[in-house]
């Protein structure tokens, strides 16, 4: 199934116009669960179609020998252009899938479904495209990712599972995220014998997966007693690699850790990192905890904990080495204080911290994320029957794209919010993009601002989009251009009478005072007065 997959897909998409040619690799998943995502090259065309639109075409898209699709064919895909060259492409709209002309198949069921929904998202930069597809119908959910992203962390879903192994031990880990079974370290024959890590899937129980989710699975995390040393020990797991180097459980080298220039590899072959290119705002993510019984002494550790690190891809461990000062730290964000509320799906926000780390200069290469069952070493349950147990599904990192102030002319935009994107104010003389002043939400948000002459004033359009590229907010603001009430408004009259009398701080009074007066006369003259 997947070699047929594979076999079309290779040469289906284009985006049309004068032919720029893009090799990258492909990714389809049908309801949240990944159908393909082997590392398939294919080549895009892409072009500007005519007045700054493109125009995509996915040919024979068939995800597996029983459901043919058809051609995806959508016209008229708006685009935007930024100062650094990045152009990106958005729109939402219906279309009829075309029928394919790939050998062999008669019925293709898009031409059946009439209109479907179609979302496309796409990014032009650095001589790279991304571009993402996603199709509501009633086959389901499909999103087909092309190029690499690297704004997000592979697989934070928990829909990709895969069997790790330590001697006869086995678990159920996620793709790109790694637990015990693959640890380093002294000890790590002591504590990979254990399994940590297992699926959820709705198979067993609605509840396994988030509200609302798409997917069909989600991670199970659980604490298990160490024979050894018989001692709890924290289910975590890491978009790094875990080490075991110490019996003591709060001993540093008993971590998680990345460093780029590592080669080593999981049992699939991935590498104990994850990438990132941009600078996300905050980290979301859906958990369900549950806590076994403590120890007296550590009945005050009540909380599970995730802790999300961005470095410049150098070595970085969590916890930090005692004494060591890490200067390769862009951002964190941790949330040490989950809570189980009853063992129901919570929603988490995280911010990223990176005011405390900007000294350091570091660029933006590697996120560590690691998630604990408890937010102390070595304090988990010591029932090996009613264990800790930690849910994680649907993880993302977020990229605000929304304004947090709007001037015009320095005056602020009465009424604002960051949630209202139409507004109407009146000022005075001329309106120009560089008037507009605004602080946006997100880090890495790109703002675009437009100002266009209308019969009442002007019309101020200024575009947020997300450091990843992928939402955009518009905000409009509607100007009134106002008489003049200043020395430099304008007269109309023509004859040399006085039109208007300024005081000498410029400000316009009904009849000279004493002192300086300035007269400003109706055919334009301007004189000074002194009055005693």
């Amino acid at each position: 199934m997947r070699k047929l997959f594979t076999t079309i897909v290779m040469a289906a998409l284009a985006l049309t116009a004068s032919a720029t040619d893009y090799n990258d690799n492909m990714r389809v998943t049908l309801d949240g669960t990944t159908i393909f995502k082997d590392a398939t090259t294919i080549s895009v065309d892409v072009e500007d179609a005519s007045k700054g639109t493109y125009e995509l075409n996915l040919k024979n898209f068939v995800l597996n020998a029983d459901a043919a699709v058809g051609n995806i064919h959508v016209t008229n895909v708006p685009s935007t252009t930024y100062s650094d060259g990045t152009v990106t492409l958005a729109t939402e709209q219906e279309i009829v899938i075309e029928p394919g002309d790939l050998p062999g198949v008669k019925d293709w069921i898009g031409p059946m479904l009439q209109e479907v929904p179609v979302k496309v998202f796409g990014r032009i930069k650095g001589g790279k495209l991304y571009a993402n597809i996603v199709i509501d119908n009633s086959l389901g959910y499909i999103t087909v990712d092309f190029g690499e992203n690297g704004y997000q962390i592979g697989n934070s879903d928990f829909e990709l599972f895969h069997e790790a192994k330590y001697e006869e031990a086995t678990s159920d880990e996620p793709d790109f995220w790694h637990s015990f079974m693959s640890s380093t370290g002294s000890l790590a024959s002591k504590v990979s014998k254990a399994t940590h890590t297992y699926i959820n899937d709705v198979l067993d129980d609605d509840n396994n997966v988030r509200p609302g989710s798409t997917g069909t699975k989600s991670l199970k995390v659980v604490s298990t007693i160490v024979d050894f040393f018989n001692i709890p020990a924290n289910g975590t797991v890491t978009t790094g690699r875990l080490q075991a180097g110490s019996p003591i459980a709060a001993d540093p080298s008993n971590c998680s850790f990345m460093d780029l220039s590592k080669t080593d590899v999981d049992s699939i072959g991935d590498p104990f990192e994850a990438r990132l290119n941009g600078q996300p705002d905050a980290l979301k993510v859906w958990v369900k905890f549950k806590q076994g019984p403590l120890a007296k002494k550590n009945r005050a550790y009540v909380y599970a904990t995730v802790s999300a690190v961005i470095t410049d891809g150098t070595y970085y461990q969590d916890p930090e080495a005692k004494g060591v000062t890490y200067k390769n730290v862009v951002a964190k964000a941790t949330n040490n204080k989950i809570e189980s509320k009853g063992f129901a799906w919570q929603e988490l926000t995280v911010p990223f911290d990176y005011d405390t780390y900007a000294a350091n200069k570091a660029d933006t290469k590697a996120i560590l994320v690691t998630f604990s069952t408890n937010a102390q070493p070595g304090v988990g349950s010591t029932d090996a029957n009613n264990v800790d147990v930690l849910c994680i599904d649907d993880m993302s990192l977020v990229y605000y794209s929304q304004l947090s102030s709007l001037t015009v002319k320095g005056a602020s935009v009465t009424g604002f919010d960051k949630d209202t994107y139409e507004y109407n104010m009146t000022c005075e003389g001329e309106v120009t993009a560089d008037d507009i002043n605004v602080v946006a939400t997100g880090r890495q948000a790109v703002v675009g601002k437009k100002v266009e002459k209308t019969a009442e004033g002007y019309k101020a359009t200024i575009s947020v989009t997300a450091a990843d590229y992928r939402e955009t907010h518009v905000y409009t603001v509607k100007i009134k251009t106002a008489a003049p009430s200043g020395i430099n408004a304008a007269v109309n009259n023509t004859t040399a009478a006085p039109a208007a009398i300024y005081n000498a701080a410029g400000q316009r009074v009904n009849a000279a005072a004493k002192g300086l007066n300035i007269v400003k006369n109706n055919d334009g003259t301007v004189k000074k007065v002194m009055v005693k």
